[in-house]
C-alpha cells in the first residue's frame, strides 16, 4: 500500500466515524432513521401523538409566508373581514394537513410515497427528482425570505431596510 492510498483510507475512516456519530446524536433525538425500509405490523404505533407529530411535519412546510399570503385574498376580493379570513385559512390548512398526515400513515411499509416512488423512478432517478425537490424548496425558502424581509420592513416603516430585514429572517 502506497503512502497516498494509505491517507485516502484514513480520511475515508475518520469521515464513516463523524458520519457514525451524527447518526447515533440523531437517534437519540428521536430522528427517523430508517429510510424507506419496511415497518413491520409490531413495531407501527398507530396513536394519536404520531400523527399529529406528521402533521407538524405537513403544516411547517404548507404554513410558509407565500402560502399565507392567499388568505388576504377573503377581504380583498371576496369582502370578508381578515379574522374571519384568517380563522377560514387556519382552519383549511389544518383540515389538508391532518388529511395528508393521516394518509402518510397508511400503508404496509409506513410511509407508502416513498417506497411508490422509489419503485416508480428506480435506485438512480429517484436521485434526480430528489435533487429537484431540493432545488425547489431552496427557491421557495429564499421567496420566504424576502417576503418576510419585505413585512418587516413595511412593519419598521421602511426605517430598517430591506438587506438587513432579509438577514435578520
Amino acid at each position: 500500500m502506497t503512502e497516498k492510498t494509505g491517507l485516502v483510507n484514513s480520511f475515508a475512516d475518520n469521515i464513516r466515524v463523524h458520519v457514525r456519530k451524527v447518526s447515533k446524536f440523531i437517534d437519540s433525538l428521536g430522528g427517523e432513521s430508517r429510510g424507506i425500509q419496511r415497518v413491520y405490523e409490531n413495531e407501527k404505533s398507530n396513536s394519536l401523538m404520531s400523527i399529529i407529530s406528521i402533521m407538524g411535519l405537513w403544516m411547517s412546510g404548507c404554513s410558509g409566508l407565500t402560502s399565507m399570503s392567499s388568505f388576504f385574498l377573503g377581504p380583498l376580493i371576496f369582502g370578508l373581514g381578515y379574522r374571519d379570513t384568517i380563522l377560514i385559512g387556519f382552519f383549511a390548512l389544518f383540515l389538508g394537513c391532518l388529511f395528508a398526515a393521516y394518509c402518510s400513515t397508511m400503508g404496509r411499509s409506513g410511509l407508502r410515497q416513498m417506497t411508490s416512488a422509489r419503485f416508480l423512478f428506480g435506485p438512480i432517478w429517484i436521485r434526480v427528482v430528489s435533487i429537484i425537490t431540493i432545488v425547489g424548496f431552496c427557491g421557495w425558502s429564499i421567496t420566504n425570505n424576502v417576503l418576510g424581509g419585505e413585512i418587516l420592513r413595511a412593519i419598521s416603516n421602511e426605517k430598517v431596510p430591506l438587506e438587513f430585514q432579509n438577514l435578520n429572517i
